[in-house]
């Protein structure tokens, strides 16, 4: 989502979130109820978090708003060493740092010993790489931001604008920045990897189907990040 400098805008965007979760206040009282079902109908506890309508076959799917509303910036609802592996797809960008320490440490806390942790996010080390080194993927990776911005932009300006203005991003990361955080909070492993070296096999076909369905703009700014516990 689109939002300009102004005060108001940035009020309007948060008062807009808090309305939704309001509306959405019947779903978060049956929210304990449906995460006990699950627990009780599953050998592995797999996690989806931001999904919105992309549901994984045997995941708890889940987003801020919606049917299992779980807000991933706050302490997460689920007993600790208890999940076997977390998934999210364009989700962790939308959180200020702070925010991201806050659940990446939850998410350690919640993983089992040797559960996994898989991030597919736009990295700021691809998005440099093609901005500034690789002219094909340059024009690529500047394709159609304009019907956003509604200015013709550069790379400084899409740099600047993606953790700031542009889809409500909030923090870009790369592996450096992930991995400080998640060694951190107690993570053993923490590496960058093609979609055929990710563990878990639906993740991992999703992960592909992504790839179909996105834009050629998606796939090059895109990294996907393995944590182990």
């Amino acid at each position: 989502m689109k939002r300009d400098e102004s005060l108001s805008s940035q009020i309007f965007f948060n008062l807009k979130l808090d309305l939704k979760k309001i509306l959405n206040i019947h779903r978060r009282i049956r929210r304990k109820s449906k995460i006990k079902n699950y627990y009780k109908n599953h050998d592995q506890i797999k996690l989806h978090f931001g999904g919105g309508k992309d549901k994984l076959k045997d995941f708890l799917n889940t987003d801020v708003i919606g049917k299992i509303p779980i807000d991933i910036a706050k302490k997460l609802p689920f007993p600790t060493d208890t999940v076997d592996v977390i998934y999210s797809c364009h989700v962790i960008e939308h959180l200020y740092h702070k925010q991201f320490r806050i659940f990446i440490k939850e998410s350690h806390r919640i993983l089992k010993k040797g559960g996994i942790h898989v991030i597919m996010t736009p990295s700021l080390t691809r998005l440099i790489d093609g901005l500034y080194y690789n002219k094909e993927n340059k024009l690529e990776l500047l394709r159609g931001h304009e019907k956003f911005a509604k200015i013709k932009l550069d790379p400084a300006m899409i740099i600047n604008w993606m953790p700031h203005l542009l889809y409500g991003h909030r923090f870009i990361h790369d592996l450096e920045s992930i991995n400080r955080v998640a060694k951190s909070a107690g993570y053993s492993i923490v590496r960058c990897v093609p979609f055929k070296d990710i563990p878990d096999a639906i993740v991992k076909e999703y992960a592909f189907m992504r790839e179909k369905r996105g834009n050629r703009r998606w796939v090059l700014e895109t990294e996907t990040f393995l944590l182990i516990k």
